[in-house]
Protein backbone atom coordinates (compact mmCIF):
# COMPACT_ATOMS: atom_id res chain seq x y z
CA UNK A 1 0.00 0.00 0.00
CA UNK A 2 1.32 3.42 -0.99
CA UNK A 3 0.43 6.49 1.09
CA UNK A 4 1.46 10.09 0.61
CA UNK A 5 2.88 12.68 3.00
CA UNK A 6 1.19 16.10 2.99
CA UNK A 7 4.08 18.31 4.10
CA UNK A 8 7.48 18.07 5.75
CA UNK A 9 9.64 20.36 7.87
CA UNK A 10 13.10 21.06 6.48
CA UNK A 11 14.74 19.59 9.60
CA UNK A 12 12.90 16.30 9.06
CA UNK A 13 14.17 16.34 5.49
CA UNK A 14 17.75 16.76 6.76
CA UNK A 15 17.42 14.15 9.52
CA UNK A 16 16.26 11.54 7.01
CA UNK A 17 19.67 11.71 5.36
CA UNK A 18 21.26 9.85 8.29
CA UNK A 19 21.08 6.05 8.04
CA UNK A 20 19.59 3.41 10.34
CA UNK A 21 16.08 4.72 10.91
CA UNK A 22 14.10 2.99 13.66
CA UNK A 23 10.59 3.44 15.10
CA UNK A 24 11.25 5.19 18.43
CA UNK A 25 7.82 5.80 20.00
CA UNK A 26 4.14 5.50 19.12
CA UNK A 27 1.21 7.53 20.42
CA UNK A 28 -2.28 8.73 19.51
CA UNK A 29 -1.46 11.46 17.00
CA UNK A 30 1.40 9.66 15.28
CA UNK A 31 4.85 8.22 15.93
CA UNK A 32 8.53 9.10 16.01
CA UNK A 33 11.37 7.51 14.12
CA UNK A 34 14.96 8.13 15.15
CA UNK A 35 18.19 8.13 13.16
CA UNK A 36 21.65 7.04 14.25
CA UNK A 37 22.43 10.61 15.36
CA UNK A 38 19.55 10.44 17.87
CA UNK A 39 17.49 12.92 15.87
CA UNK A 40 13.75 12.33 15.97
CA UNK A 41 11.35 12.68 13.06
CA UNK A 42 7.68 12.96 13.98
CA UNK A 43 5.18 11.48 11.52
CA UNK A 44 1.54 12.20 12.24
CA UNK A 45 -1.52 14.36 11.79
CA UNK A 46 -1.58 18.14 11.92
CA UNK A 47 -3.70 18.83 15.04
CA UNK A 48 -0.63 20.40 16.67
CA UNK A 49 0.59 22.12 13.51
CA UNK A 50 3.83 21.20 11.78
CA UNK A 51 7.09 20.63 13.61
CA UNK A 52 10.47 21.55 12.07
CA UNK A 53 11.29 17.83 12.33
CA UNK A 54 7.78 16.69 11.38
CA UNK A 55 6.11 14.95 8.47
CA UNK A 56 2.36 15.52 8.33
CA UNK A 57 0.02 12.80 7.05
CA UNK A 58 -3.76 12.51 6.93
CA UNK A 59 -5.85 10.61 9.46
CA UNK A 60 -6.39 7.55 7.27
CA UNK A 61 -2.68 7.22 6.48
CA UNK A 62 -1.88 7.50 10.18
CA UNK A 63 -4.27 4.66 11.02
CA UNK A 64 -2.87 2.45 8.28
CA UNK A 65 0.74 2.94 9.39
CA UNK A 66 0.07 2.70 13.14
CA UNK A 67 -1.63 -0.66 12.62
CA UNK A 68 1.52 -2.02 11.02
CA UNK A 69 4.45 -0.75 13.06
CA UNK A 70 6.03 -1.45 16.43
CA UNK A 71 8.73 0.22 18.53
CA UNK A 72 12.22 -0.89 17.53
CA UNK A 73 11.23 -1.73 13.98
CA UNK A 74 13.70 -0.72 11.25
CA UNK A 75 12.51 1.74 8.63
CA UNK A 76 13.95 1.83 5.12
CA UNK A 77 14.35 5.04 3.12
CA UNK A 78 14.64 4.51 -0.62
CA UNK A 79 13.72 6.64 -3.64
CA UNK A 80 12.25 9.31 -1.36
CA UNK A 81 9.90 6.81 0.24
CA UNK A 82 9.76 5.35 3.74
CA UNK A 83 9.07 1.62 3.89
CA UNK A 84 7.14 0.25 6.89
CA UNK A 85 6.87 -3.42 5.92
CA UNK A 86 4.07 -3.49 3.33
CA UNK A 87 3.21 0.21 3.75
CA UNK A 88 5.13 2.78 1.70
CA UNK A 89 5.03 6.48 2.58
CA UNK A 90 5.84 8.63 -0.43
CA UNK A 91 7.69 11.78 0.67
CA UNK A 92 7.19 13.82 -2.50
CA UNK A 93 5.51 16.71 -0.72
CA UNK A 94 5.96 20.38 0.10
CA UNK A 95 9.02 21.02 2.31
CA UNK A 96 8.34 23.85 4.75
CA UNK A 97 11.35 25.98 5.64
CA UNK A 98 11.67 26.74 9.35
CA UNK A 99 14.07 29.62 9.91
CA UNK A 100 14.97 31.93 12.77
CA UNK A 101 12.61 34.93 12.95
CA UNK A 102 14.70 38.07 12.61
CA UNK A 103 12.25 40.88 12.11
CA UNK A 104 9.05 39.89 13.88
CA UNK A 105 7.39 41.94 16.59
CA UNK A 106 5.57 40.63 19.64
CA UNK A 107 2.13 41.54 18.28
CA UNK A 108 0.55 38.92 20.53
CA UNK A 109 1.80 40.41 23.82
CA UNK A 110 -1.48 42.00 24.95
CA UNK A 111 -3.49 38.87 24.07
CA UNK A 112 -1.13 36.54 25.93
CA UNK A 113 -1.44 38.73 29.02
CA UNK A 114 -5.22 38.18 29.04
CA UNK A 115 -4.84 34.44 29.69
CA UNK A 116 -5.47 33.19 33.21
CA UNK A 117 -2.35 31.38 34.45
CA UNK A 118 -3.30 31.48 38.14
CA UNK A 119 -3.54 27.69 38.49
CA UNK A 120 0.27 27.46 38.21
CA UNK A 121 0.50 29.00 41.70
CA UNK A 122 -0.35 25.60 43.22
CA UNK A 123 2.39 23.85 41.24
CA UNK A 124 6.18 23.71 41.05
CA UNK A 125 5.90 26.47 38.45
CA UNK A 126 4.47 29.25 40.61
CA UNK A 127 5.49 32.85 39.94
CA UNK A 128 8.24 32.85 42.55
CA UNK A 129 10.01 29.93 40.88
CA UNK A 130 9.43 31.45 37.45
CA UNK A 131 11.11 34.67 38.60
CA UNK A 132 14.04 32.68 39.96
CA UNK A 133 14.37 30.98 36.57
CA UNK A 134 14.28 34.33 34.77
CA UNK A 135 17.02 35.62 37.08
CA UNK A 136 19.06 32.49 36.38
CA UNK A 137 18.69 32.89 32.60
CA UNK A 138 19.97 36.45 32.73
CA UNK A 139 22.95 35.66 34.96
CA UNK A 140 26.33 34.41 33.81
CA UNK A 141 26.70 32.11 36.82
CA UNK A 142 24.55 29.04 37.51
CA UNK A 143 21.81 29.59 40.09
CA UNK A 144 20.44 26.05 39.85
CA UNK A 145 17.01 26.83 38.41
CA UNK A 146 17.63 25.36 34.96
CA UNK A 147 18.33 21.97 36.51
CA UNK A 148 15.15 22.43 38.53
CA UNK A 149 12.98 23.20 35.49
CA UNK A 150 14.37 21.01 32.72
CA UNK A 151 12.60 17.65 32.76
CA UNK A 152 10.20 18.65 35.55
CA UNK A 153 6.67 17.46 34.82
CA UNK A 154 5.04 14.61 32.94
CA UNK A 155 4.55 13.60 29.33
CA UNK A 156 6.60 13.70 26.14
CA UNK A 157 7.42 17.35 26.78
CA UNK A 158 7.44 18.06 30.54
CA UNK A 159 5.92 21.33 31.74
CA UNK A 160 9.25 22.87 32.74
CA UNK A 161 10.62 22.30 29.24
CA UNK A 162 7.57 23.80 27.54
CA UNK A 163 7.84 26.89 29.74
CA UNK A 164 11.49 27.27 28.75
CA UNK A 165 10.61 26.95 25.05
CA UNK A 166 8.14 29.81 25.47
CA UNK A 167 10.83 31.92 27.13
CA UNK A 168 13.25 31.12 24.31
CA UNK A 169 10.68 32.33 21.77
CA UNK A 170 10.61 35.75 23.46
CA UNK A 171 14.41 35.71 23.73
CA UNK A 172 14.68 35.17 19.98
CA UNK A 173 12.84 38.45 19.37
CA UNK A 174 13.98 40.41 22.44
CA UNK A 175 17.23 38.81 23.71
CA UNK A 176 17.59 38.60 27.48
CA UNK A 177 19.27 35.23 28.13
CA UNK A 178 23.04 35.36 28.69
CA UNK A 179 25.19 33.63 26.09
CA UNK A 180 26.87 31.54 28.78
CA UNK A 181 23.46 30.32 29.91
CA UNK A 182 22.46 29.28 26.39
CA UNK A 183 25.67 27.25 26.22
CA UNK A 184 24.89 25.77 29.62
CA UNK A 185 21.42 24.68 28.50
CA UNK A 186 22.97 22.83 25.56
CA UNK A 187 25.39 21.17 27.98
CA UNK A 188 22.54 20.05 30.24
CA UNK A 189 20.68 18.60 27.25
CA UNK A 190 23.56 16.19 26.65
CA UNK A 191 22.73 14.60 30.00
CA UNK A 192 19.84 12.29 30.88
CA UNK A 193 17.74 15.25 32.03
CA UNK A 194 14.50 14.98 30.06
CA UNK A 195 12.81 13.18 27.16
CA UNK A 196 14.43 12.92 23.74
CA UNK A 197 11.46 14.76 22.21
CA UNK A 198 11.83 17.63 24.66
CA UNK A 199 15.58 17.83 24.12
CA UNK A 200 15.01 18.29 20.41
CA UNK A 201 12.45 21.07 20.86
CA UNK A 202 14.79 22.86 23.28
CA UNK A 203 17.87 22.48 21.08
CA UNK A 204 16.00 23.96 18.13
CA UNK A 205 14.51 26.73 20.29
CA UNK A 206 18.02 27.80 21.30
CA UNK A 207 18.73 28.19 17.57
CA UNK A 208 15.53 30.24 17.19
CA UNK A 209 13.59 27.46 15.44
CA UNK A 210 10.01 26.75 16.56
CA UNK A 211 6.93 24.77 15.51
CA UNK A 212 4.25 26.37 13.33
CA UNK A 213 1.88 26.86 16.29
CA UNK A 214 4.47 29.29 17.71
CA UNK A 215 5.59 30.98 14.50
CA UNK A 216 1.92 31.52 13.59
CA UNK A 217 1.69 33.87 16.58
CA UNK A 218 3.60 36.46 14.55
CA UNK A 219 0.69 36.71 12.10
CA UNK A 220 -0.84 39.98 13.31
CA UNK A 221 -4.08 39.36 11.38
CA UNK A 222 -5.05 36.22 13.32
CA UNK A 223 -3.54 36.63 16.78
CA UNK A 224 -6.56 35.49 18.82
CA UNK A 225 -7.18 32.43 16.64
CA UNK A 226 -3.52 31.41 16.69
CA UNK A 227 -3.27 31.79 20.47
CA UNK A 228 -6.32 29.55 20.84
CA UNK A 229 -4.69 26.96 18.57
CA UNK A 230 -1.53 27.10 20.66
CA UNK A 231 -3.48 26.61 23.89
CA UNK A 232 -5.07 23.47 22.42
CA UNK A 233 -1.73 21.77 21.70
CA UNK A 234 -1.45 18.56 23.72
CA UNK A 235 -3.05 18.08 27.12
CA UNK A 236 -1.22 21.08 28.60
CA UNK A 237 1.86 21.62 26.43
CA UNK A 238 0.47 24.60 24.54
CA UNK A 239 -0.65 26.42 27.68
CA UNK A 240 2.66 25.65 29.39
CA UNK A 241 4.47 27.22 26.44
CA UNK A 242 2.14 30.23 26.53
CA UNK A 243 2.91 30.58 30.25
CA UNK A 244 6.61 30.70 29.39
CA UNK A 245 5.96 33.41 26.80
CA UNK A 246 3.86 35.39 29.30
CA UNK A 247 6.53 35.08 31.98
CA UNK A 248 9.29 36.39 29.69
CA UNK A 249 7.38 39.41 28.39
Amino acid sequence: MICHAQSMGNYAHDYLKAPHLVVHSIFKKGFNIINQDNRLIFIGTAENGLFPFGINIDEQTKKVVLDRIKVGQSVLLRNNCLYFNEVILNLNCNIIQFTKPEYYQLNFESDIKKIDFSHYETTDFKRRNIQLLMDDLKAAQDKGMLKYFIGRGNGLTPTGDDILVGMLLVHTIKPFISSTKLTYINTLLKEDCTTQVSKQFLQLAIEGIFSSRLTDLFDATNVAINIERLLNVGSSSGKDTAYGIFSAL
